[in-house]
């Protein structure tokens, strides 16, 4: 879900913890990496004037980092007593902001203890880009998954590389319903003008058809692959799930997909990652994990800040 105002999150955590579910923990994990702040309600997120659609990340900022530039942010915001210019859909407006919160603090407060699990506790996973990111959670379900057209194949995340993953896993077909099922169950509790998680795979690839420039086409390319990419870690995540349950967990899933994963030909696929019933993967540098790696962590942004 998206970085939920202090409403919606009191919300939540009276719906889970009502007489009906009675959950008496709730682990809110808060996955975010820019600064979020709540203002009039609202939440708002600062950006470049010149970059819009392209967050500012803190890869490398400890908690207490962030927690810190968010405090300066805030207090910055409300000492200027000035109308500030703000983005919302692509429309600009002037607000004067005389409220202002720390989101990631609400976020992690006593309703959310950190330890001390039980059966009855309740984990709850939030994130700033809706369209961007998906909560993670694989129930059981009986429904048929949801289907958009055009490209119905390709909205059920049908693509050759998902299909020959699923072929390596163990059941393998069942943990990519699962996952689809967990994705369809999210879609419903969005507005249409976001994108269910498969839909935007394809949607993505078929705009980059449509650009306008060398760059914007290798954008969009490099954004339909990480979304591709990032499906098939839900399914890998849900079969790490599914297959190291009977040891409660006791291996990481990164030491998972290191021993485990690796020898099933996993990174094989994700190094040749691609839309193959398209085009030549050979034609593709993205294809492989490290340019990818490479392209994403290209910033277009403007310096900002002191050397030290």
């Amino acid at each position: 879900m998206a970085q939920p105002t202090s409403e919606a999150t009191g919300v939540v955590l009276s719906y889970l913890t009502d007489e009906k579910r009675k959950h008496q923990h709730v682990l809110w994990v808060n996955v975010q990496e820019e600064l979020v702040l709540e203002a009039n309600g609202q939440i708002f997120c600062p950006r470049e004037p010149s970059c819009l659609d392209q967050h500012i990340s803190l890869h490398t900022a400890q908690t207490q980092d962030v927690e810190r530039l968010e405090a300066t942010l805030k207090e910055e915001i409300l000492k200027a007593q000035k109308w500030l210019e703000v983005t919302s859909e692509q429309e600009k407006q002037m607000k004067m902001f005389k409220s202002c919160r720390l989101c990631r603090r609400s976020s992690t407060s006593t309703e959310a203890p950190t330890r001390d699990w039980s059966t009855n506790a309740s984990l709850y996973q939030s994130v700033q880009h809706l369209q961007n990111r998906t909560l993670t959670g694989f129930p059981e379900f009986g429904e048929e998954e949801i289907v958009s057209v055009p490209d119905a194949k390709y909205t059920k995340g049908e693509f050759e590389v998902v299909m020959k993953l699923v072929r390596v896993l163990p059941d393998g077909h069942r943990m990519k319903r699962e996952v689809d099922m967990a994705l369809d169950s999210v879609s419903e509790t969005m507005t249409p003008m976001h994108y269910h998680l498969r839909e935007i795979i394809i949607c993505t690839y078929r705009q980059m058809k449509n650009s306008k420039s060398e760059q914007e086409s290798r954008s969009l390319l490099l954004r339909s692959l990480q979304y591709l990419e990032r499906y098939m870690y839900l399914i890998l995540f849900n079969t790490y799930l599914h297959l190291e349950k009977k040891d409660s967990w006791q291996r990481s899933f990164s030491t998972w997909m290191q021993q485990v994963a690796a020898r099933a030909g996993v990174y094989d696929l994700l190094n040749q990652l691609g839309f193959s019933e398209f085009e030549n993967l050979k034609d593709s540098t993205l294809a492989r994990l490290r340019f990818r790696w490479q392209e994403q962590n290209l910033q277009n942004l403007p310096f900002r800040g002191e050397l030290i």
